[in-house]
């Protein structure tokens, strides 16, 4: 991206408020582009590590996907991570105790055993990375029936998807992020950041879907 390649490479990054764990923010903290899209990755690729040792299925979802597909890596301008996990998978994240670095935080909604703290069930888990406030968020797909009777996953509709292209507003609640249950499973594997991490089955369709068709068309702002 031209913005990206003016940037200076030694500059601090202006984070977002939305893009921070309060309770994790430092006024003195100065993190560069590269240090941020360097936790950021890292972040992904441990805890997909970390969710595939405890058999919890996951995928790479929104922007951390679109990522994937466009850049092969997290966008380069942004500022968390998204990752998608069935219902058994939640259950199972808020139910077992799980081991991550210790400069990482889990939170998860509605858990005996784990720190609840700032999540809901709208966004019911996140690992927070201590040093920066960075984090990466873990949306829970349940499965029901459109109606035509076909298979399709989504999670709670809420305004964390109001910059979805194609999905219906629902009235005073946000947008209801829906896609066909083939369209992930069964999952599929693709390249990020120099490895391979597991990803919804039918790429182009989905990013096309929440980004609209111009997906493929960087844009300066987070996602």
């Amino acid at each position: 991206m031209k913005e990206l390649e003016q940037e200076d490479p030694t500059a601090c990054v202006e984070l977002g408020k939305g893009h921070l764990e309060a309770a994790f923010v430092r006024s003195d903290a100065c993190f560069t582009r590269h240090q941020v899209q360097t936790i950021l990755i890292n972040l992904v690729l441990t805890l997909s590590t970390v969710l595939e040792t405890h058999d919890i299925t996951y995928w790479l979802d929104s922007g951390s996907f679109l990522g994937a597909v466009r850049h092969k890596s997290i966008i380069p301008f942004d500022q968390d991570a998204d990752l998608g996990i069935d219902l058994a998978g939640y259950h199972k994240l808020r139910d077992s105790p799980i081991e991550l670095p210790d400069s990482y935080h889990l939170q998860v909604w509605n858990s005996s055993i784990h720190p609840t703290e700032t999540r809901t069930a709208e966004l019911p888990a996140r690992v927070i990375h201590k040093d920066s406030g960075l984090f990466v968020d873990i949306f829970v797909f349940m499965e029901t029936k459109d109606d035509y009777g076909d298979d399709v996953m989504g999670p709670i509709p809420s305004k964390l998807f109001n910059n979805c292209f194609h999905c219906p507003e629902i009235q005073d609640v946000g947008m209801l992020f829906q896609v066909p249950k083939k369209w992930i499973f069964p999952l599929a594997t693709c390249p990020f950041a120099g490895a391979r991490i597991q990803c919804p089955r039918e790429p182009l369709k989905y990013v096309a879907y929440m980004y609209g068709p111009n997906y493929m068309t960087p844009k300066k702002y987070p996602y």
